[in-house]
């Protein structure tokens, strides 16, 4: 099915509600606990989706990057302090505390949140900014709760439901879109940020740690937080007013996407330094974000998300698939462009593998190469793949787990309380006691 009938089948199973009672967390829960009604937003936490907001539009990585990065001016610092008085006063009712920060962004900041009615219902927005585009599409929203818990909905639930009726109508409409908007959540002296998008269904994701508003003034550093995050959110909803201006068909394309892939379409070649084009053919059947791609040229590469340095060494010396581009895009992702990987390939634990003393010697002498270059790799990973026939050599495709030697660390969540197999040997083992969070990965572990 193309992304049409997609997201038609999602919308025709998600019937239109109001959000502030689709809202509530029990009525909420039913609908994700259907897989055909589930919302890509992490509550619970396996309703979540292989590509995240932040790789459907550059937008929301680089929301995340200004939230650390962007210089905050002496109009963000003034903001931050009036935004902080009205937030931190008591409402005896919401649409008060609604209408005064909406005045605060709109005096203040520049931003008018307007409520509208959303198309098609009799109920509406608590502010949105979108009526300067052709669609009326919105590209912020802002929600509101007096305080938490002086309501039933929850007040992310309920700007994710209102972003999906906000766009149930031009969702199916505009196919090569994901949709994306930028939402904040305020609820009593608090303030969230959101990122939502279309891909076959909504996927929304927090972009950042809540912030509290009832900062003494003393503390510069939660002030300067704020600004930051108020100065990114700004920005953010600026370009976004840019796309749906300027970029956004408003007619429905000839050619309707069968899938919604990660917004990067191109790399800089590491043997020329041209810029190559590329389209994304599929995703690959074994491993999250690597991708089958083809450039211009008709050659087929892969594409995923890694560090460039051990893979170079490893792709030299014939452990990896030849490395043709490898750049940073917002939000912390690296985007890794490699040679194809055959699909015939099977991980080294699947049971098709084949477990051929002669591999294993080989990677033996890989790994003391390896070490000898003052370079680690976790190969308890299940990131090491083999021909089916077991004809030639396995090759490494993940190297998030590797790097130079007293520098390499390992990633939160690493699996020490379970039974692996190990690479090296054709045996059940527990991961040594250094193999924790944050600690070194050591040639010996």
């Amino acid at each position: 099915d193309d992304i049409v009938t997609l997201r038609t089948k999602f919308l025709l199973e998600y019937r239109p509600r109001a959000p502030s009672s689709a809202g509530d967390l029990t009525e909420f829960l039913k609908r994700q606990e259907n897989p055909d009604q589930m919302i890509y937003c992490n509550r619970p936490l396996h309703a979540s989706v292989l590509i995240p907001v932040t790789l459907l539009h550059p937008i929301f990585g680089q929301f995340i990057d200004d939230c650390d990065n962007y210089k905050p001016t002496a109009k963000d610092n003034a903001f931050v302090l009036e935004l902080s008085t009205a937030m931190t006063q008591f409402y005896q009712d919401e649409t008060d505390q609604a209408n005064r920060i909406r005045q605060v962004f709109r005096d203040k900041y520049d931003i008018d949140f307007l409520q509208t009615v959303i198309e098609g219902t009799t109920h509406s927005t608590d502010g949105d900014e979108g009526d300067t585009n052709r669609r009326n599409l919105p590209f912020a929203l802002i929600e509101f709760k007096n305080d938490v818990g002086s309501k039933e909905s929850e007040p992310f639930v309920q700007s994710v439901l209102r972003y999906l009726e906000s766009t149930r109508k031009q969702a199916p409409e505009m196919p090569c879109s994901v949709l994306p908007c930028m939402i904040i959540n305020v609820f009593g002296p608090h303030m969230s940020f959101v990122g939502a998008a279309w891909n076959v269904r909504p996927v929304a994701q927090v972009l950042s740690t809540g912030l509290p508003f009832y900062f003494d003034f003393s503390d510069t550093k939660l002030r300067a937080t704020a600004a930051r995050h108020l100065g990114a959110f700004k920005k953010a909803i600026h370009s976004l007013q840019d796309y749906y201006h300027n970029d956004v068909s408003v007619t429905s394309p000839t050619l309707i996407p069968w899938q919604i892939f990660p917004y990067r379409k191109h790399f800089t070649s590491l043997v020329d330094s041209s810029e190559q084009q590329f389209e994304y053919v599929k995703k690959h059947e074994h491993y999250r974000l690597l991708f089958l791609g083809k450039l211009s040229d008709g050659r087929y590469i892969c594409i995923k998300f890694s560090r460039q340095e051990v893979h170079s060494f490893c792709a030299l010396k014939g452990f990896a698939p030849k490395l043709l581009g490898c750049e940073m895009i917002p939000g912390g992702w690296w985007m890794v462009v490699m040679d194809l990987i055959d699909e015939n390939r099977v991980e080294f634990y699947d049971p098709q593998a084949p477990l051929r003393s002669s591999i294993l010697k080989h990677l033996r002498e890989f790994l003391t190469l390896l070490h000898g270059k003052d370079f680690v790799h976790d190969t308890h990973n299940t990131n090491t793949v083999v021909p089916r026939s077991g004809a030639s050599r396995l090759i490494l495709v993940d190297f998030d787990r590797a790097g130079r030697i007293r520098n390499a660390r390992y990633p939160m969540n690493v699996h020490y309380g379970v039974k692996l197999r190990h690479l090296m040997q054709d045996t059940i083992f527990l991961r040594p006691d250094g193999a924790r969070d944050g600690e070194l990965i050591t040639a010996d572990s």
